[in-house]
């Protein structure tokens, strides 16, 4: 090739060309065009039959049309056929000098010299061609010729004197402009081939070697010394390169490999659908010869008959179809496609478009007027849709197959599919936007074949966009699919799965489709820019503002944002990127075959050859782009990116500044969504428009505050502001974060590192203290200049800019990537470019931006530019954040940061809504970045407080919060107008100020600033807030009772005074508010029982308390504030609440004269107070004076029908503790009774009147007992049938608790029924009364059901209390009293059964209450539950798993209550196993959908410190009370537990549920706190097996399902050796020798094609490889984590080792582990993390590096043995086994026992001791005690 015939005399023969059919046999390009394998044979001993290429005259006429083929898509569409841009990629990876074997061959023997008169050339006569300048190449070939790059040379001819010289080519010297790689490749090949064409004629020029000019080094001289020189390690890494030129193409990039299998099968494939074809036709043409009538089955089999166009036509039969699709797939991926010759391919679809054609006659409008019927219709046609689709299918995959033909892209044919998916998606919208109890919903949600029709639809919708992206079709085609993409992007999704007909997933998946068409569509048809995005801004009002359904685009990271703020981005950094069009210079491709399709120039465009579409004629732009500078490219894709930016942010903002987020119309709320949105993706390498968004938006939000025109309202400045805000605490944030994430970085991984953490770090903490040092001098004069790290540095070709292209190359796909690296590679140019204005040198002077700036006009014009040219250092997922957030941190948005600051703090000065919107978003900052607080800024938020709006107030209290909680030496500045804020008259401010106040009570020791913290705290203690209500009341404790302790000792006056004083306190606090006294009595019985060291005192002074308050009752006077009675009465009501004991006999008869004359509210409310205190004070006295209790009942007898249902209440049981006093017989309360039941028996009542009855019977019936006078009942109602009174009542009652009756009624006869059936225990055997309760519990209301369970609770306290069950009496009562308890408890009574009643029917009712809520109502469930067991009245096994759930309960008193039954339990039973692993599912189940939290641990941050504790905690601590037996039972079933059959694995829903409860055991078992060493080994034992027996199955269908590597035993051989024998080779080489290893780029791209990926299939084994790689993980953590991995190899455990307990490795947390396994279970997120999940699990169960290690010594070996309690010998049997793989990955190695611990163990032989002897036979899939198959593991 290189060598050329010379005569003697060293003068050139005549090239002679060969012929074509000669030099075809020898050309590379028949090895690769036509895909022959035949040309390049496999290696064999045998010698070859033939030496031709072609064995078959066919064979060359095929590579022919091939070539033909190439030829004519050179000529029509060079830069968009796909197979012809993947044949030039491929034969220039082929075509690379670096892997090009160089032939150097010996020159020929020199001819005999012509005579000197003979020509040197041989004319056209004597029969030699005359050649002259360039070959004439074909069009194909030309392209090849100018997309290599291979330095041609050629022999120098021997001169006579025997020299020789080298020629090389001779370079032109670069222009101004420089050259395009592409162009400088092809100047060297033309060059090149032009110097070949030219060697044999005379006369040709030689060129000189160039003289390059040369740097001599002196050496060292001759006593120089080593020890003289300085080492700079570390030097040397820092000056190596990031990036360095590339010698060889992507190792990457994609190369087509046809090994001779392959082109069989693709031939075969090829045939296969051709036969079909030919099928087809020919059942179509019998079809027309045999008409519709009657269709032999040979034609049946492939048409059938629809009604197209009202006319009967032949179209292709579901089963045809779906023969087709699985036919032509394969062809298509092969790209043999255009072997089926065009008439075939026009033929198939004139019969698909007849089956889409078909649908017109299928009724698709489901949202009319009878909508019944016409979803029945529709239904009834979905059938026939699907097939329709399925046609389409077929017919857009032969139009996006890269065929040339014009005739094959038919306007018609794709108007019909734009159609027939406009209509179809028209109804799955309508069934997208249905909700539940909708006639659409209901039926299309229980119909399967809906969401596959979705499906399909968004093929269509794809591949429509892909034809569109890539073929001009017709305008109404492209507005048709745009329209279409818009409208789905703009369906508003459910929030939720179950509201959704079709599924949130699957809809999303079809909408981020449309959107990747949008973008197509815009990226493609820049004349359609500006009418695509006003569609798109049209559209926004139909986004929804509910921020969990709008937010369903999911980003790489795991955020998750709006779609449309995707697509606009996506949009904005497409118009930054130079277009294909404009890169090319060529338009669209090819265009759709229309009716009188003439050219601009009235010529008829269809001129080409063939019949090939013509190729739109259009300017080069990429041409008049390379012309014009760098600064110009720029600014013109800049300005066409600010352009599409202000369109959007000013249609957004327009509509946003006179609507509020509470209006009708959403577009304020959206704009805090988009701005959110932009926000959440500001520094991500994927969305550089962020920022030019965010830019744009502070540009008109600066300029709505500024307002010079006077033409912005109040509103729109508050928008302004709050957008402000949210966007300067966002940029905030991103300089907090990009010092954190620099600071993670390792700098001593890598120089990138290194250089990143470097520039991150500086960055951070330069724009954060500029800020603060700003706003500390003069906040209104800002410096609009950030001092920020050299521009230089960060516009480096190896620093930020170039690192975040590195990163997106990597790691987008190829659409996102384009855009982003486009809008990046702007960005980075003009800042260059400004950079370089700024500068007054010359070029001259700085040679590296000049050089810089070439390298930038590069990369805009050709994106492929950087890839192809340099090579990078590794950029990992760190370092393209961390650049991408240095980056955005020096764009315009950035800089804009002190001006943000200066407009809120300008703002401040406003009156009103502007105001409180600047206090709002200056605490956003400052929340960011707490040094911005300084005493101006401290001052103007103290004003604030005193401003006349309450919101003002509002946020400026909620603001100085935070400044104490940053700063809390601002206190003393602050205090008092704190303080004075608890009187503000908005409850809100109050509520914040005592919480304020009760932070700086407890830090704060000043006793004047605690006096007036205790005086706003007494006045606010009637607040109804229940936080703050018990915050002051823990508060108070220690304020009001502590001072006066000595009061009952002393006879101190001022004490006494002292003590008035606090009484009148008291006093006023019960006035302010009805509520307070509740709250006061939890605070005085706190007091009084709660801490038993100071009850005695508490109770003295207490006491004292209640005397002054008498005092006061009789003279109010002897008050400090003279306060009224009743205020005095109800003060001591409380007091009686707390307890009664502090009141005498005495003084309970001075309140008889209270009881009278009850004439208005005062007076009520002091009789009220006055039954309090009798009820609580007269039970505990047996002596009263003559006729006072009687007094007491006529008086209160009197005033009963004023009474409301409190005082009812103690009217009641006064009445019975009245009674029982004087022994009556219940005379009065029968009267009460009698007389309250004629009422409402007789009498239309109204609902007020009606629930005051029915109070009065249910509280007189509870508390009065009458059931002896059951005769004196009878008389009074003789019509009616009763066996006692409370049958009576509860007849009575009953009707009035159903729900026909008002809500109110309601209530209170459930609540009555309640009563009596508690004072009467039997009325509970009553079925109505049952099934009354049972209602109640199958509704939703709460408040009905904590009324019954307080009623059940009281019952069973009852019941407990007679019978010494209870939790209280164990634990009170002593000997003596629990004996009387034991005997009273064998006495029967009326109460026997029912607390058993109730367990049995409503024990379900209240597991499920307490499993599904956390608060007061699941309390008194969990107590339920616990009461229940406690009496025996149900079995243990019933509540053990509810009780087990609960211990993991949030609320601690619910875990407490849980955890002190499961206790009383275990002592009672060992067993349940079965039990226990049903309670772990509960509680998982109860914190994944209660809690909505799926980890195993607590994670608990106190003090800067965190504590981890597993959820089973409390249940394992109960286990570790008893025996280990069980407690080892219990870890091996659970650990059984986690083990799966993979083909039954769930793998549904976005954290399938398997995995999920693997996670949450795996944390326990990591964090459990184990008793003894063998628990822990026993754990680690259990994992392993499952982990062997399971993950060998899931590895065997990794390989060859997910990774498509299914390799023999003789290649893993050769690959062992490969590294040894390249080594030796390497040596020494010597081309005679032929290599043992091919190259490993031929090894590599013998390897056959991946397979493509079932997506279903790779998830199925995710998340198997996840499950048992959580188990891996966790038995490797215990290892490390208990310091088991730490013993000398061989070495045993002895019994005591094993009993003790373990030892934790020293500052070793579990924080690392809880990270990885969060790693681990993110594998799902997307589809890389999946592979690479299933490849690491491969690699774990073949290449595990630790247990290769560890199987040479056998460390893992006796923790093994120790863990099942015997040893096991080596050697023993099984040698035969030992050969056998430890996986079934195939890999044929043979390894000793590769996982440690994992094969069953040997047990000793017995030997007259006993002992086991040999070894047991285990199945396969068990773990820890269940039998598992080992074989050869050891």
């Amino acid at each position: 090739m290189n060598g050329h015939r010379q005569t003697a005399n060293g003068s050139s023969l005549p090239f002679r060309p060969p012929t074509v059919d000669q030099a075809l046999q020898h050309s590379p390009l028949t090895s690769i065009v036509p895909f022959s394998p035949e040309t390049i044979p496999f290696p064999s001993a045998s010698p070859p039959s033939s030496s031709a290429v072609f064995a078959h005259p066919d064979q060359r006429a095929s590579a022919r049309r091939v070539l033909d083929s190439l030829n004519s898509e050179a000529t029509s569409q060079p830069g968009t056929s796909v197979r012809l841009q993947k044949t030039l990629r491929d034969l220039k990876q082929l075509l690379d000098a670096s892997k090009l074997t160089e032939f150097n061959f010996k020159g020929a023997p020199p001819l005999p010299t012509p005579p000197p008169d003979s020509p040197s050339v041989p004319t056209a006569s004597n029969g030699i061609l005359k050649h002259s300048g360039e070959p004439n190449l074909s069009p194909f070939a030309k392209m090849v010729l100018n997309n290599t790059d291979i330095a041609h040379r050629y022999p120098t001819p021997d001169s006579p004197l025997g020299s020789s010289r080298e020629h090389t080519s001779a370079r032109k010297p670069p222009k101004a402009s420089p050259a395009t790689p592409h162009q400088q490749s092809v100047a060297r090949n033309q060059g090149a081939v032009s110097l070949n064409a030219k060697l044999g004629l005379p006369g040709s020029n030689v060129s000189t070697p160039r003289k390059v000019p040369q740097v001599l080094v002196s050496g060292l001289s001759p006593s120089s010394q080593r020890e003289d020189y300085e080492s700079f390690a570390y030097l040397d890494e820092q000056d190596k390169p990031l990036s360095k030129k590339r010698k060889r193409p992507e190792a990457d990039e994609e190369a087509l490999t046809v090994t001779f299998n392959q082109q069989q099968k693709a031939d075969k494939k090829t045939d296969e659908l051709q036969n079909l074809l030919d099928d087809i036709f020919e059942a179509e043409d019998n079809y027309e010869s045999e008409g519709p009538s009657s269709l032999s089955p040979d034609v049946a089999k492939y048409i059938t008959v629809k009604e197209v166009g009202f006319v009967e036509a032949p179209v292709l039969t579901a089963d045809a179809q779906r023969s087709l699709n699985t036919h032509l797939q394969p062809v298509l991926d092969a790209g043999r496609f255009n072997a089926i010759s065009v008439d075939d391919v026009v033929r198939l679809q004139k019969l698909c478009k007849s089956r889409i054609d078909s649908i017109d006659t299928v009724s698709l409008d489901i949202d009319s007027g009878r909508e019944d019927e016409r979803l029945q219709d529709w239904l009834s046609g979905i059938q026939d849709v699907e097939h329709a689709l399925g046609a389409a299918k077929i017919l857009l995959k032969t139009m996006t197959a890269g065929r040339v033909e014009k005739k094959i892209y038919s306007e018609g044919m794709v108007g019909t599919v734009v159609n027939a998916l406009k209509r179809t998606l028209g109804s799955m919208i309508l069934i997208a936007e249905s909700r539940p109890n909708s006639p659409i919903f209901d039926v299309s949600s229980n119909h399967k074949q809906v969401p596959n029709l979705l499906q399909r639809s968004g093929k269509i919708l794809e591949l429509l966009g892909e034809l569109v992206a890539t073929v001009q079709v017709a305008e109404s085609a492209v507005t048709s699919t745009e329209d279409v993409a818009t409208r789905l992007i703009f369906v508003e999704n459910a929030t939720s799965e179950k509201d959704s007909a079709l599924g949130i997933k699957k809809f999303e998946v079809v909408r981020s489709v449309a959107m990747d068409v949008l973008a197509k569509i815009f990226a493609r048809y820049e004349d359609r820019r500006a009418s695509t995005l006003r569609d798109v801004l049209n559209s926004i009002g139909k986004l929804s503002v509910d921020r969990r359904s709008a937010r369903q685009y999911k980003m790489a990271d795991g955020k998750a944002i709006q779609l449309v703020s995707a697509l606009l981005m996506r949009l904005v950094q497409t118009s930054a990127t130079i277009s294909i069009a404009q890169q090319t210079g060529k338009g669209t491709v090819v265009r759709s075959t229309r009716k009188n399709d003439v050219d601009e120039d009235g010529d008829d465009s269809s001129e080409s050859s063939d019949g090939d579409a013509p190729r739109r004629k259009m300017p080069n732009k990429a041409a008049n782009l390379s012309s014009q500078s760098l600064a110009k490219i720029a600014r013109r894709f800049h300005d066409d990116a600010q352009m599409a930016t202000d369109f959007v942010v000013k249609h957004l903002v327009d509509r946003a500044k006179e609507t509020t987020k509470s209006a009708d119309l959403p577009f304020r709320n959206l704009l805090d969504i988009f701005t959110e949105d932009f926000l959440s993706v500001l520094g991500c390498p994927e969305w550089p428009a962020a920022a030019i968004f965010l830019h744009k938006l502070t540009q008109y939000m600066a300029n709505i505050i500024a307002d010079k025109q006077k033409q912005y309202s109040v509103q729109a400045k508050t928008m302004a502001l709050d957008i402000l805000g949210i966007m300067g605490s966002g940029l905030i944030d991103l300089q907090v974060h990009l010092g954190k994430d620099a600071q993670k970085l390792d700098k001593r991984q890598s120089s990138l590192s290194g250089l990143l953490s470097q520039l991150g770090e500086q960055l951070s903490e330069q724009l954060l203290d500029q800020l603060s040092n700003q706003l500390s001098g003069n906040s209104s004069n800002l410096n609009t200049s950030v001092m920020m790290a050299s521009k230089t540095e960060l516009l480096d070709f190896e620093g930020p800019y170039r690192i975040v292209l590195e990163y997106l190359r990597h790691s987008t796909r190829s659409e996102e990537q384009r855009s982003a690296q486009g809008c990046h590679i702007q960005r980075w140019a003009s800042d260059l470019c400004e950079m370089m204005a700024s500068q007054d040198t010359d070029d001259e002077e700085n040679p590296a931006l000049v050089t810089l700036e070439q390298r930038l006009k590069h990369m805009i014009l050709d994106p492929t530019w950087l890839a192809a040219e340099y090579d990078f250092e590794s950029v990992s997922e760190d370092h393209g954040r961390v650049a991408a957030m240095i980056v955005a941190l020096q764009t315009p948005f950035s800089r804009h940061l002190q001006h943000i600051v200066g407009y809120i703090l300008h703002s401040m000065s406003n009156p009103g809504k502007i105001r409180s919107q600047s206090l709002k978003s200056l605490g956003m900052l400052m929340e960011k970045n707490p040094r911005i607080l300084n005493d101006g800024i401290l001052g103007n938020i103290t004003i604030s407080l005193t401003d006349a709006g309450a919101q003002v107030r509002e946020y400026s209290l909620q603001l100085l919060d935070r400044c104490l909680r940053w700063n809390p030496a601002i206190e003393p500045n602050c205090t008092l107008q704190i303080i004075s804020r608890t009187n503000d008259a908005s409850p809100k401010i109050k509520k914040k100020a005592m919480e304020i106040l009760k932070g700086i009570y407890l830090r704060n020791e000043a006793p004047s600033v605690k006096t007036s913290i205790a005086d706003a705290l007494l006045f606010k203690i009637q607040d109804t807030d229940e936080d703050v209500s018990k915050e002051a009341c823990s508060l108070l404790a220690g304020i009001w009772i502590a001072p006066y302790y000595e009061v009952a000792t002393t006879e101190d006056v001022k004490l006494r005074l002292a003590l008035r004083a606090q009484v009148s306190l008291i006093i006023r606090t019960a006035r302010n508010q009805q509520q307070s006294g509740v709250q006061l009595e939890e605070l005085l019985r706190h007091i009084l029982t709660d801490d038993p060291r100071s009850a005695d005192a508490n109770f003295r002074v207490c006491k004292s308390m209640v005397a002054e308050l008498f005092e006061g009752v009789i003279d109010n006077t002897v008050l400090p504030d003279k306060p009224e009675q009743w205020l005095i009465m109800e003060t001591l009501a409380i007091f009686a609440h707390a307890s009664g004991k502090l009141f005498t006999v005495e003084q309970i008869v001075t309140l008889q004269t209270f009881t009278n004359d009850v004439n208005d509210p005062n007076d009520m409310r002091t009789l009220r107070a006055v039954m309090v205190v009798f009820r609580h004070v007269l039970p505990l006295h047996t002596t009263y004076p003559d006729n006072f209790l009687l007094t007491v009942r006529n008086a209160l007898q009197k005033s009963l029908s004023k009474m409301g249902n409190r005082a009812i209440n103690e009217c009641a049981q006064c009445f019975s503790i009245i009674d029982g006093i004087l022994k009556e017989n219940g005379q009065r309360p029968l009267l009460n009774i009698i007389s309250m039941l004629r009422d409402v028996r007789t009498k239309s009542l109204n609902e007020g009147n009606l629930s005051k009855r029915l109070a009065l019977i249910g509280y007189l019936g509870k508390h009065c007992n009458i059931e002896h006078r059951i005769n004196d009942v009878k008389k009074a109602f003789s019509d009616l049938e009763f066996k006692s009174v409370a049958d009576l009542l509860v007849n009575v009652l009953l009707p009035f608790t159903l729900e026909k009756h008002p809500k109110g009624v309601r209530r209170q006869a459930l609540e009555s029924v309640a009563m009596m059936c508690q004072s009467f225990p039997r009325e509970y055997a009553r079925g109505d009364v049952n099934e009354a309760f049972k209602l109640v519990f199958a509704n939703e209301d709460i408040g009905l059901k904590s009324s019954l369970l307080d009623q059940f609770l009281d019952v069973f306290a009852q019941e407990e209390n007679r019978s010494g069950t209870g939790l209280k009496n164990a634990l009170d009562k002593g000997a003596g009293k629990g004996a009387e308890g034991f005997i009273n408890s064998l006495v029967a009574n009326e109460s026997d059964g029912v607390p058993n009643r109730l367990a049995s029917n409503f024990l379900s009712h209240a597991i499920q209450i307490a499993l599904t809520s956390t608060g007061d109502v699941a309390l008194k469930a969990t107590k339920f539950i616990a009461s229940s067991n406690r009496q025996g009245l149900i079995l243990p096994m019933d509540c053990l798993p509810a009780l087990v759930a609960l211990e993991t309960s949030p609320n601690p008193t619910i875990s407490d209550v849980a955890f002190q039954e499961h206790r009383n339990l275990w002592k009672k039973n060992n067993g349940m196993e079965k039990e226990y692993m049903k309670g772990v599912s509960l509680a998982f189940e109860h914190h994944r959908d209660i809690l909505k939290d799926t980890k195993g641990v607590i994670i608990v941050v106190k003090e800067g410190k965190s504590s981890f504790n597993p959820k089973l905690r409390l249940c394992y601590d109960v286990l570790c009370s008893g025996e280990f037996k069980p407690r080892k039972k219990f870890l091996s079933n659970l650990v059984d537990r986690l083990n799966f059959q993979l083909s039954k694995l769930d793998t549904s829903g976005v954290e399938p549920r398997p995995l999920a409860y693997t996670r949450f055991c795996v944390e326990n078992f990591a964090l459990f706190d184990y008793a003894r060493t063998e628990e822990v080994l026993h754990v680690i034992s259990c994992l392993e097996k499952v982990v062997i027996a399971t993950g060998s199955e899931v590895a065997q269908e990794i390989e060859p399902d997910i990774l498509g590597n299914d390799l023999d035993t003789e290649l893993i051989q050769q690959e062992e050796t490969a590294p040894a024998t390249t080594q030796d080779l390497s040596l020494e080489f010597d081309p005679s020798i032929p290599s043992v290893l091919p190259p490993a780029e031929e090894t590599l791209s013998s390897k056959p094609s991946a397979k493509p990926i079932n997506e279903t299939r790779l998830r199925h084994l995710t998340v198997a490889s996840t499950i048992l790689t959580l188990m891996w993980e966790t038995r490797k953590f215990l290892r490390h984590y208990w310091s088991l991995d730490r013993g000398k190899p061989g070495a045993k455990l002895t019994l005591k080792e094993l009993n003790s307990r373990p030892t934790k490795a020293t500052f070793s947390t579990p924080d690392k582990h809880l990270q990885r396994i969060a790693e681990i279970v993110s594998s799902l997120d997307d589809t890389d993390a999946m592979l690479a999940r299933c490849k690491v699990f491969a690699d774990l169960m073949s290449h595990d590096d630790e247990a290769k290690n560890k199987s040479d010594d056998d460390e893992d070996g006796p923790l093994d043995r120790a863990a099942d309690g015997y040893d096991t010998p080596t050697g023993s049997g099984d040698e035969d086994n030992a050969s056998n793989p430890p996986s079934g990955s195939g890999r044929g190695r043979k390894r000793k026992n590769s996982f440690p611990i994992a094969g069953t163990p040997r047990k000793r032989k017995t030997g007259g001791t006993g002992k086991p002897r040999g070894r047991q036979r285990k199945s396969r899939g068990g773990s820890g005690s269940t039998p598992d198959a080992d074989d050869g593991w050891d």
